[in-house]
């Protein structure tokens, strides 16, 4: 459950969380900060789901640790639930997972298995001819997931995917691993740590309530740090890389949106204003792709595009900024959805409005 890894002098450590089948930018952020076998690798749970290339991330995962001791993937609880339901052989929960994924247009690890195999799964009753062939196939992967650890320690820093309660680590609950591994609250906790906790779960955006940047989030209170860029999860998410060497910490991302050049100046905003996921919006006014709405947490009206805005059973949620981005003639950033209104743009990790012209970057 718990790991320990002892740092060389001045050895750099890299760590990663939440990569969600997305093996391209995986290999596209080790690439990116020039990533050696000197290197201390620590991939903070959640290798999959998500996205499309989960059986890539693990076998790209399992190699780097073939090659490097120092490699040191954890369980997060995506991990931990798929492996757990085949473990079970929940051939029912599997099928309606399945389903329920098909009709959000998402792909899993049970279909990337079975399309590998050149298996339709169109049944339960396909599911449960198929459970046998995953575990013989799939055997070293499994094996590879049971042995994953909740926890690593290095002595100054301490990882895990969703958090824990208290520097204890001999008081953890063995039996109960799951808390450790999705804590939803952990960031809203206010528990102090005297060694740095890096987590990941928690998309970075959700920590912030002035602005919409998927950066990892450094709680020097608390002494704290999330990593988790929302890769896979937000439409203007990224894949992060935290780096610590020599008592200092940096970090470098990554991400699949497309590139885009600005080709006029646009002054921006301060003071501005995040709406997370959870939090309650009522609607103002309806002009079709573009919403105004109330974010009810600051009064503040904010503009955003209709099909982020979710209802559930306590009312309207939206996640909306109205961050005006600082940009500059020539400087290349991210687009990340168009509006009648301008466009919802990423500079530098932050997600905010851009009014000025601009034209796309050829890859």
């Amino acid at each position: 459950m718990i790991e320990t890894l002892k740092l060389r002098p001045n050895q750099r450590l890299i760590a990663i969380s939440d990569i969600h089948a997305h093996a391209a930018l995986l290999h596209a952020l080790l690439a990116q900060v020039h990533y050696c076998e000197d290197d201390a690798l620590v991939i903070v749970g959640d290798l999959l789901e998500r996205g499309n290339e989960g059986l890539a991330v693990i076998r790209a995962v399992m190699e780097l640790k073939k090659r490097n001791p120092d490699v040191r993937p954890l369980l997060g609880n995506w991990d931990y639930s798929m492996r757990r339901i085949i473990d079970e052989e929940n051939v029912a929960l599997i099928w309606r997972y399945i389903g329920t994924k098909r009709r959000q247009n998402c792909n899993t690890i049970f279909s990337e298995m079975a399309d590998e195999c050149g298996i339709a799964l169109e049944s339960e009753a396909d599911v449960a001819l198929f459970l046998p062939v995953i575990r013989e196939k799939y055997s070293a992967i499994l094996e590879f997931l049971r042995a994953l650890p909740v926890v690593l320690d290095t002595g100054d820093m301490i990882f895990v995917h969703g958090g824990i309660p208290d520097e204890d680590l001999d008081g953890l609950d063995g039996e109960n691993i799951y808390r450790y591994l999705k804590n939803d609250e952990f960031y809203r906790e206010d528990t102090c740590f005297s060694k740095t906790v890096i987590v990941g779960h928690i998309p970075t955006m959700n920590f912030r309530p002035e602005r919409q940047s998927a950066n990892p989030f450094f709680d020097a209170r608390r002494n704290i740090i999330g990593i988790d860029g929302g890769c896979g999860i937000k439409r203007d998410g990224q894949l992060n890389a935290l780096i610590f060497r020599a008592g200092e910490f940096t970090f470098e991302s990554v991400c699949d949106l497309p590139v885009i050049r600005a080709l006029s100046d646009q002054q921006g905003s301060e003071g501005t204003v995040n709406s997370r996921y959870f939090d309650k919006v009522e609607i103002m006014n309806l002009e079709g792709p573009v919403a105004k709405i109330r974010h009810l947490p600051t009064g503040s009206a904010l503009w955003t595009t209709t099909d982020s805005i979710l209802r559930d059973e306590t009312g309207f949620h939206s996640e909306a900024t109205d961050e005006v981005l600082n940009v500059s003639a020539g400087e290349e950033f991210f687009l990340v959805e168009r509006t009648p209104r301008g466009i919802l743009a990423k500079k530098d990790g932050v997600t905010g409005w851009y009014y000025g012209a601009w034209e796309p970057v050829q890859a």
